[in-house]
């Protein structure tokens, strides 16, 4: 499979929706994943003690 064509073998409409939705799917898990590591490296920072 070519990166630039996910699912050559299927209906072009049907690719279409799916890379969407899989596009959709990828963005959540990222933002989540970014969100986790903020909080991780905030809490971090805050915690004084272990910069003393």
């Amino acid at each position: 499979e070519k990166s630039d064509r996910p699912f050559r073998c299927l209906d072009c409409q049907y690719r279409r929706e799916l890379v969407r939705v899989y596009l959709t799917n990828v963005e959540g898990i990222c933002r989540r994943f970014v969100e986790e590591r903020r909080t991780k490296l905030g809490k971090l920072i805050e915690d004084q003690p272990r910069w003393s």
